[in-house]
């Protein structure tokens, strides 16, 4: 950056739209915040720029951090106007190829985006629950009806443990 533009910056560094965090810099620190967010120079060069000799620990101050992050979103936010504006350029060109994309996008961001609809289907692999209960009986005829040695056979250990004992519905079915 040229050092005939500094002045303009240095003009910039007590401005009233400043945040907090700008604020609360001295004017060196917000000259570099500015000259870094606004230019593609270096930290070292932003730094130098500024009046320091070097970016030495300007990147680590979290004022400086701070005020680098309110800066950036004080002016993401002031971009979503360049933003619309290309999207309404687009959108009212009727020979643009991207006019329907950008009359999309329009609607998306006003709320009124289209409702989509989807079709899931889910299939399941695997046994049949007639099976699963086959298998059980079959799991229950081997090692028999007590608890304590089914759990054992499948690594486990109860130290304690209630139960209720289950009756046969009038099909002579367990379940």
């Amino acid at each position: 950056m040229a050092d005939a533009q500094l002045p303009m910056l240095a003009d910039m560094v007590n401005r009233e739209s400043d945040g907090p965090a700008m604020s609360a810099l001295r004017p060196e620190q917000r000259r570099f915040v500015l000259l870094f967010i606004t230019t593609n120079l270096s930290e070292e060069q932003a730094a130098r720029q500024a009046g320091f000799k070097t970016a030495g620990g300007l990147m680590r101050s979290p004022r400086v951090l701070e005020a680098l992050r309110e800066e950036t979103v004080r002016r993401l936010a002031g971009s979503a106007a360049v933003g619309l504006r290309v999207l309404l350029t687009i959108a009212n060109d009727n020979g643009h190829k991207d006019q329907l994309k950008a009359a999309r996008e329009l609607l998306a961001h006003a709320g009124l985006a289209p409702e989509t609809k989807q079709k899931i289907e889910v299939t399941h692999v695997g046994a049949r629950p007639e099976e699963i209960k086959a298998e059980i009986r079959q799991l229950m005829a081997q090692i028999g009806p007590d608890a304590q040695r089914l759990l054992e056979n499948a690594g486990l250990q109860i130290t304690d443990a209630e139960f209720t004992p289950v009756s046969l519905d009038e099909n002579g079915n367990e379940w």
